[in-house]
Protein backbone atom coordinates (compact mmCIF):
# COMPACT_ATOMS: atom_id res chain seq x y z
CA UNK A 1 0.00 0.00 0.00
CA UNK A 2 1.15 3.42 -0.85
CA UNK A 3 0.61 6.37 0.74
CA UNK A 4 -0.73 9.35 -1.21
CA UNK A 5 -1.22 11.92 1.39
CA UNK A 6 -1.01 12.75 5.25
CA UNK A 7 -3.46 15.72 6.61
CA UNK A 8 -2.98 16.12 9.90
CA UNK A 9 -6.26 16.87 11.03
CA UNK A 10 -8.89 15.90 14.06
CA UNK A 11 -11.76 15.55 11.64
CA UNK A 12 -14.64 13.98 10.23
CA UNK A 13 -14.49 13.52 6.23
CA UNK A 14 -16.27 12.62 2.94
CA UNK A 15 -15.35 12.40 -0.34
CA UNK A 16 -16.77 14.37 -3.77
CA UNK A 17 -18.93 11.87 -6.16
CA UNK A 18 -16.13 13.58 -8.95
CA UNK A 19 -13.98 11.36 -11.23
CA UNK A 20 -11.12 13.37 -9.42
CA UNK A 21 -12.64 13.85 -5.87
CA UNK A 22 -12.33 16.30 -3.67
CA UNK A 23 -11.77 15.58 0.22
CA UNK A 24 -14.31 17.53 2.74
CA UNK A 25 -12.32 17.81 6.27
CA UNK A 26 -14.41 19.18 8.90
CA UNK A 27 -13.04 20.00 12.55
CA UNK A 28 -14.28 17.20 14.93
CA UNK A 29 -16.96 17.98 17.50
CA UNK A 30 -15.27 17.18 20.92
CA UNK A 31 -11.70 17.72 20.16
CA UNK A 32 -9.26 20.91 20.76
CA UNK A 33 -6.11 21.30 18.68
CA UNK A 34 -2.66 21.63 19.07
CA UNK A 35 -3.26 25.11 19.63
CA UNK A 36 -6.60 24.80 21.97
CA UNK A 37 -8.29 26.75 19.28
CA UNK A 38 -11.88 26.65 19.26
CA UNK A 39 -12.40 27.47 15.70
CA UNK A 40 -13.85 24.91 13.50
CA UNK A 41 -12.92 24.55 10.06
CA UNK A 42 -14.30 23.32 6.45
CA UNK A 43 -11.11 22.19 4.37
CA UNK A 44 -11.18 20.63 0.75
CA UNK A 45 -8.39 18.68 0.04
CA UNK A 46 -7.54 17.58 -3.68
CA UNK A 47 -4.62 14.30 -4.57
CA UNK A 48 -3.44 15.95 -7.66
CA UNK A 49 -2.74 19.37 -5.94
CA UNK A 50 1.06 20.66 -6.37
CA UNK A 51 1.16 21.60 -2.60
CA UNK A 52 -0.56 18.39 -0.86
CA UNK A 53 -0.04 20.21 2.78
CA UNK A 54 -2.29 23.10 1.57
CA UNK A 55 -5.97 22.86 1.14
CA UNK A 56 -7.72 24.04 -1.77
CA UNK A 57 -10.06 25.93 -0.40
CA UNK A 58 -11.42 26.94 3.19
CA UNK A 59 -14.23 28.00 5.28
CA UNK A 60 -14.97 29.14 8.66
CA UNK A 61 -18.44 26.95 10.17
CA UNK A 62 -20.37 28.13 13.16
CA UNK A 63 -19.64 24.92 15.02
CA UNK A 64 -17.32 21.55 15.15
CA UNK A 65 -18.87 19.00 13.02
CA UNK A 66 -20.55 15.67 13.52
CA UNK A 67 -20.49 14.34 10.17
CA UNK A 68 -20.16 15.63 6.10
CA UNK A 69 -21.90 14.64 3.16
CA UNK A 70 -21.64 15.37 -0.39
CA UNK A 71 -25.04 15.69 -2.98
CA UNK A 72 -24.67 13.18 -5.70
CA UNK A 73 -24.18 16.22 -8.04
CA UNK A 74 -21.30 18.03 -5.77
CA UNK A 75 -22.86 21.01 -5.81
CA UNK A 76 -23.76 21.31 -2.15
CA UNK A 77 -21.45 19.91 0.92
CA UNK A 78 -24.03 19.54 4.08
CA UNK A 79 -22.45 19.22 7.77
CA UNK A 80 -23.90 18.04 10.78
CA UNK A 81 -23.45 20.89 13.42
CA UNK A 82 -22.64 19.72 17.19
CA UNK A 83 -24.68 23.20 18.08
CA UNK A 84 -27.79 21.81 16.48
CA UNK A 85 -27.62 23.22 12.73
CA UNK A 86 -27.07 21.93 9.75
CA UNK A 87 -25.09 23.83 7.44
CA UNK A 88 -24.67 23.66 3.72
CA UNK A 89 -22.12 25.19 1.76
CA UNK A 90 -21.00 25.68 -2.27
CA UNK A 91 -17.64 23.99 -2.74
CA UNK A 92 -17.68 26.32 -5.66
CA UNK A 93 -17.80 29.49 -3.74
CA UNK A 94 -15.67 28.48 -0.59
CA UNK A 95 -18.82 29.87 1.13
CA UNK A 96 -22.07 29.03 3.58
CA UNK A 97 -25.12 29.13 1.52
CA UNK A 98 -28.18 28.10 4.49
CA UNK A 99 -28.13 27.08 8.21
CA UNK A 100 -31.04 25.32 9.70
CA UNK A 101 -31.67 25.05 13.28
CA UNK A 102 -34.91 23.05 14.16
CA UNK A 103 -32.80 20.47 15.39
CA UNK A 104 -32.63 20.60 19.52
CA UNK A 105 -29.49 19.05 20.42
CA UNK A 106 -26.40 18.14 18.18
CA UNK A 107 -27.05 16.42 14.72
CA UNK A 108 -25.25 13.63 15.14
CA UNK A 109 -25.69 12.28 11.24
CA UNK A 110 -26.55 13.45 8.06
CA UNK A 111 -26.68 11.63 4.24
CA UNK A 112 -28.17 12.93 0.96
CA UNK A 113 -30.68 10.37 -0.94
CA UNK A 114 -28.51 8.77 -3.66
CA UNK A 115 -31.74 8.98 -5.95
CA UNK A 116 -32.95 12.53 -5.41
CA UNK A 117 -29.89 15.30 -5.39
CA UNK A 118 -32.17 17.52 -3.46
CA UNK A 119 -33.23 15.45 -0.63
CA UNK A 120 -31.17 15.41 2.50
CA UNK A 121 -31.80 13.10 5.71
CA UNK A 122 -30.44 14.70 9.03
CA UNK A 123 -30.50 12.71 12.52
CA UNK A 124 -29.89 13.83 16.25
CA UNK A 125 -28.89 12.56 19.78
CA UNK A 126 -32.56 13.14 21.09
CA UNK A 127 -33.47 10.75 18.44
CA UNK A 128 -35.00 13.73 16.08
CA UNK A 129 -35.08 12.45 11.88
CA UNK A 130 -35.61 15.30 9.61
CA UNK A 131 -36.14 15.27 5.60
CA UNK A 132 -34.76 18.40 3.79
CA UNK A 133 -35.52 19.08 0.23
CA UNK A 134 -32.12 21.65 -0.26
CA UNK A 135 -33.81 23.29 -3.00
CA UNK A 136 -36.03 25.28 -0.62
CA UNK A 137 -32.84 25.87 2.31
CA UNK A 138 -32.85 29.56 0.88
CA UNK A 139 -36.69 29.97 1.33
CA UNK A 140 -37.66 31.50 4.91
CA UNK A 141 -38.86 30.10 7.60
CA UNK A 142 -37.76 26.81 5.69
Amino acid sequence: MVKLAEYPRTATFAWSHDKVPLLATGTASGTVDADFSSESTLELWSLLSADVEKPQGSITASAKFNDLDWSPDNSILAGALDNGIVEFFSPKELKSVAKIGKHTTPVNTLKFNAKQDNVLCSGDSRGEIFIWDINKITSSGY
